[in-house]
């Protein structure tokens, strides 16, 4: 039988071990926000950046073209080009950005499920979860 003294110590170390899990719980949950939130502004700079790259290169190219055959005619064809690049991916939206996204966040998709009297091929791994 337990005595009251043995008791208290073990609730104790219970309530000690339990804080300090909570401690590291948060704790992990502040890293793992953070590396988000950095991934998230690093791709949005990219981004911006990528953009601004573009823009200044279809000026460049329409100045140069438009030395040719006019500025007017030069900044449509710039225009039409993009719009029609913007056509083609909303079009081949479904195949280019889908398909592979779900691909690469779901590998199992394409193989065919084992059936239950099969045994698998590929022997579990624990470090394939992380």
């Amino acid at each position: 039988m337990l005595n009251k003294e043995t008791f208290t110590s073990m609730l104790q170390g219970f309530l000690k071990t339990l804080s300090l899990r909570l401690e590291l719980a948060k704790i992990d949950i502040v890293e793992r926000g953070s590396v988000i939130l950095t991934a998230l502004i690093c791709g949005l700079l990219a981004l911006l950046v990528g953009f601004l790259v573009l823009i200044f290169l279809s000026i460049g190219c329409a100045i140069l073209l438009g030395k040719l055959i006019g500025y007017g005619w030069a900044f449509l064809i710039v225009a039409a080009f993009w719009l029609l690049l913007l056509v083609a991916v909303i079009i081949g939206r479904k195949s280019l950005f889908l398909g592979p996204l779900i691909k690469a966040l779901y590998p199992s998709i394409d193989q065919p499920a084992a059936s239950a009297d099969e045994p698998s091929s590929v022997p579990f791994n624990p470090s394939d979860n992380e």
